[in-house]
């Protein structure tokens, strides 16, 4: 994986996330050739999940670990690499 300037807060088996800034993450499968990206917002009620990813490893457990609020899903396109965790 190539350096950043973000921290990492969880560097896991599949998962990679990185905090962009104090309400912005970004949850990364390098995993995967596609080297997939969804991103978590989290507002003051609620939080906003872009895309789910692959559905190779479970996104719930990564986003359970960064937030206790109701996360909504928004999906920009329904390509397999961006909503295979839909059903969590």
């Amino acid at each position: 994986m190539k350096s950043t300037q973000y921290p990492f807060v969880i560097d896991a088996a599949w998962f990679t996330v990185l905090k962009l800034d104090e309400t912005t993450f970004a949850i990364s499968e390098y995993g995967h050739w596609e080297k997939v990206h969804s991103f978590l917002l989290i507002g003051t009620e609620r939080a906003a999940l872009i895309g789910t990813g692959l559905g190779s490893d479970n996104t719930k457990r990564m986003t359970d670990q960064l937030t206790d609020l109701h996360i909504i899903v928004l999906t920009t396109h329904v390509h397999a690499d961006h909503i295979g965790n839909h059903g969590q």
